[in-house]
Order: C-alpha cells, then structure tokens, then sequence
C-alpha cells in the first residue's frame, strides 16, 4: 500500500546479558516486529551462509503487527533498532509513538534511513530507472514507463519526505537526535532540477541515534 513498510523492519533488544545472543553480541534477546510474516527458518538459513554460528533461537522472537506496533507493551526494551522502513511512511508519527513508551527510561533508538525520495536513486528501482528519472514528470508519466506492476507498486511505497520532515516527527513524539549522519555524496545536478535545493539532492540518507528527554548517552 502506498507509504507503508514493505521491507524493513524494526528490532527491539533487551540488553545485558550474562551470556551472548551470538559472539558479537551481549543481549538478553532480540523482538524483530513486521507487518509481513517472518520466515524464521529461511532467516536461520541466512545467517550460517553469513557466518553466524552460535545464534541463541531461544533469544530471538518475532512479532508480527500493523503499522502502528499497537502490539507493544510499555518500557520493556532498552533499545530499538530500526532499518529501512521509515522511507516508506506517509506519516511515521504513529509508529514513532508505539516505539516511544515501549522503551525503559534512557533506552536509545537508532534510525537508519536511505534512500530519500528526493536523491538520485529515492525511487528505490536501481534497476529500472536512471539517476533522478522518479523525478521527471507526474505520477502518471513515470508509471507509464513501468511494465511490471511490482515496479509501480514499488513506486509507490516510497514516502516523499525529507529529512526535516523526520526530524519534526522524531521531535513531535519525544524523541531528539542526538548524533546524526549524513549520508551526502557528491552529485551531478540535471537540467531540470537545478532549481531543486541541493540539501534535499545531496542527501540520500542518515544514521540517527535518537533519545527521550530522561536518557542520556555517554
């Protein structure tokens, strides 16, 4: 559905352990929460082809929820991870407000976002589109040059916010960034985008480690 997560996911981590989740890792458990049903088997496979020998199962769940994650108790997570899924909300207030009161007090969120819709792949089709061609022309025009439906459906799942318009809801809700990165490679300006800011272009993405006013980090 238009604006929606498809891909990403949000991970919940209840923290300090007495014996680690895997060798890199030092965690009570890990809730990994999506609107899609997940394939804990298929995601097992992953990660041994990826190397990850000692994975706890017995420390990983998944929850399935809406968009919201009305699911979620209050204060029983230390920290949340989220990666890939706030590009696709319209309005990411909402899911913002559930992870908000489901972490104790000082827990962290980090907040991994790419591409922005505004930058040169923010249409997501790498392997559809030219640089910037999401940007030429209407709705109907662009969708006119996809032939797949999951194409135009991809088209459409992408949010067109920018980065001033996440940080008002991080604020909104509570949350304030307190280390930001930029992800901000050079670019070529086209033509018809030369009186576009450059900010919006320049920046396809960014890691934010966000916390609630009774948190702090070293």
């Amino acid at each position: 559905m238009p604006g929606s997560p498809t891909r990403g996911q949000i991970s919940l981590i209840s923290a300090v352990a007495t014996e680690p989740l895997t060798s890199g890792f030092r965690q009570r458990g890990v809730v990994g929460v999506d609107i899609d049903p997940t394939d804990a088997v298929a995601l097992r496979r992953a990660a041994l082809v990826a190397g990850v020998r000692n994975l706890n199962l017995a420390k990983v769940g998944f929850r399935g929820s809406d968009e919201s994650l009305s699911t979620l108790d209050n204060e029983i997570f230390d920290h949340a991870y989220s990666r890939d899924v706030f590009e696709h909300l319209n309005n990411p207030v909402p899911l913002l407000k559930s992870v908000y009161p489901s972490l104790k007090p000082r827990g962290t969120f980090f907040v991994q976002i790419w591409p922005l819709w505004h930058s040169e792949w923010g249409a997501h089709l790498f392997d559809v589109f030219r640089p910037w061609q999401h940007l030429m022309g209407s709705r109907e025009e662009v969708l006119s040059k996809l032939t797949h439906p999951l194409h135009a459906m991809s088209y459409d799942s992408y949010a067109r916010t920018s980065i001033e318009d996440l940080q008002r809801a991080f604020l909104v809700v509570g949350f304030k960034p307190e280390l930001v990165e930029l992800f901000t490679p050079a670019f070529r300006i086209p033509e018809f985008a030369s009186n576009m800011p450059c900010t919006s272009m320049g920046t396809t993405g960014f890691k934010a480690l966000l916390r609630s006013p009774n948190s702090s980090f070293a």
